[in-house]
């Protein structure tokens, strides 16, 4: 790490933290203080994560499945997002791993195996994992829809007097 953003907590700004920053040669960067910082995409992403896996806990447990964690929903909801989302044209995963990882459904197999797992009324854990991924996936979009249109309503675009406007002569 060479720059650090955070905001201002105490802990951040103590003697130690600085000799250690300079030690390593790290930039700290403090944002933002009393109640105001800079660092609110971290603050989105993890609020897009709890929405997606409040989403994909709703589906599994009306799905029926009952076995799925809040440690694996937060997994499922991770990869669905580093997998998913873009910035300036590419993933995390992209950016980490070059490629995105394989999924767990391949939607062109044609095994048998395949096909009849979706019709199983009690999965196995392989079974739970890959629709847990597909709904994290679906619920992903959703919720970063939802976001999008409440951001939109609440914001105050400009309003126009049109009796004012004359006509180019």
């Amino acid at each position: 790490m060479k720059v650090l953003t955070t905001d201002q907590e105490g802990g951040i700004k103590t003697d130690e933290i600085a000799l250690t920053c300079d030690r390593y040669a790290i930039v700290r960067r403090l944002k933002g203080s009393y109640g105001h910082t800079s660092t609110g995409l971290a603050e989105r992403h993890i609020e897009l994560t709890k929405a997606i896996m409040l989403k994909t806990k709703s589906d599994a447990e009306r799905n029926g499945l009952v076995d799925l964690s809040d440690e694996d929903l937060a997994f499922e909801a991770a990869m669905a997002q580093n997998t998913m989302l873009e910035y300036g044209g590419y993933t995390p995963c992209q950016c980490v791993m070059g490629h995105n990882p394989r999924s767990y459904y391949e939607f062109e197999s044609e095994t048998l195996e395949q096909q009849l797992g979706a019709v199983q009324t009690s999965p196995d854990v392989f079974e739970q994992h890959m629709r847990s991924r597909m709904h994290a996936k679906q619920n992903t979009l959703q919720a970063v829809v939802e976001q999008r249109i409440a951001r939109a309503d609440h914001s105050r675009p400009q309003k126009l007097d049109l009796s004012q406007l004359k006509p180019n002569e």
